[in-house]
């Protein structure tokens, strides 16, 4: 097996009838994987970095790749070139076949030695615990000789669709049902509620421009995380309009009379629904307007016969009223065989992790605590 690495914006232009192909042979491939989500990211980043995309080869054939790109972080007060995937908050993995995943893997670690010179950390964000590559990847971590930390990332919520919605909606919890048709009477004698679908090429950029004015005063830009925000808002809207094109987008608008008060922005592919960003409205939080419209679409979905729905990111209380499943997610470190990589490796695996382990302690100390002030009170 040979690799290629791509290294350029043009190569990378170059790259997408490969990757579209690719994307073909897995018929589960979720937007993270796909080109115009790479190609989205790399374009609205600000950041200095640069593509590092591996390219596995067989007898001149495409086999699979990893998205990967270089750029320079600073940590600990040095600077690190650090190679990973482009996006560092939601899950990543590579595009490889189950069944050559383990030959890829002994090929990206091949490679990886060879050119330990181009990089000092590896970090590959957002990978499934359970999956074939986190398992491949720690058989052959076993083996490398290298330094290397395996930690734990977020739990994602997700909704198997077993069942139609009836059932479903009636095994929720009382006070949810209870919020959601409360908001509904209530909002209904304000006006006319409806919901309006902005997901096709000659839509999209309509609806870009609305769920940008509704993420503007939502909670979320309160904290700085709204859509419509800098190198964010850039991908969202460049991704969007990608989606739209190929038949993957869902975007889903609330409005009340004319005033949009609420939207979802998913991604539907493979069979699986992917809830990327939702906002609403805080004018008219007292009537959940977040909650009617994902009551809405979990409708529309089980109704559409999806196989799932990812809820993506962390385990948020308002996702878990909608299901009680979770995903876990780790990250790996592996460092190269350099001073500055030994230094970032043991302020991470021996500092930090200590310190992690004694914020826990001290939490679970305080819990039992209080714990043992209740029981001291009820005697």
């Amino acid at each position: 097996m040979n690799i290629q690495v791509v290294r350029s914006s043009q190569d990378l232009d170059c790259l997408r009838p490969v990757w579209n192909e690719l994307g073909k042979t897995n018929t589960t491939s979720p937007p993270w994987t796909t080109y115009e989500w790479f190609s989205s990211w790399y374009y609205a980043s600000s950041e200095a970095i640069s593509p590092y995309i591996i390219l596995f080869l067989e007898n001149g054939k495409p086999i699979g790749l990893a998205p990967l790109v270089r750029t320079v972080v600073r940590a600990y007060g040095m600077s690190f070139v650090q190679l990973g995937f482009i996006s560092d908050t939601n899950p990543n993995e590579m595009i490889i076949g189950q069944s050559d995943q383990p030959r890829c893997v002994a090929a990206l670690f091949s490679h990886l030695y060879e050119a330990e010179h181009e990089w000092d950390v590896l970090k590959l964000r957002g990978l499934r615990k359970q999956s074939t590559t986190s398992q491949v990847l720690e058989v052959f971590l076993q083996k490398s000789g290298r330094r290397w930390i395996w930690d734990n990332s977020i739990q994602s919520p997700y909704l198997p669709i077993q069942t139609d919605w009836e059932n479903y909606y009636r095994n929720l919890s009382k006070n949810l049902r209870n919020s959601v048709r409360r908001g509904i009477k209530e909002i209904q004698r304000c006006g006319i509620l409806k919901t309006l679908d902005y997901s096709t090429p000659d839509s999209v950029d309509a609806g870009i421009e609305i769920i940008y004015k509704i993420s503007e005063r939502s909670w979320q830009a309160q904290e700085g995380t709204d859509i419509s925000s800098g190198k964010d808002g850039r991908f969202y809207a460049t991704f969007a309009k990608a989606a739209a094109h190929r038949g993957w987008l869902n975007l889903k608008i609330l409005f009340l009379d004319d005033h949009p008060i609420a939207f979802e922005y998913n991604i539907c592919l493979g069979g699986t629904v992917y809830e990327l960003k939702s906002g609403y409205d805080l004018t008219y939080r007292q009537f959940s307007p977040g909650k009617i419209l994902m009551r809405y679409n979990v409708e529309y979905f089980i109704s559409q016969k999806f196989s799932e729905i990812d809820f993506m990111g962390a385990a948020d209380e308002y996702k878990l009223q909608w299901t009680k499943l979770v995903c876990p997610y780790s990250n790996l470190w592996m460092y190269a065989q350099k001073k500055k990589s030994t230094i970032h490796y043991f302020i991470r695996a021996k500092i930090i992790s200590k310190i992690r382990h004694y914020k826990v302690l001290k939490k679970l100390q305080r819990k039992l605590g209080r714990l043992g002030s209740s029981s001291d009170k009820q005697l």
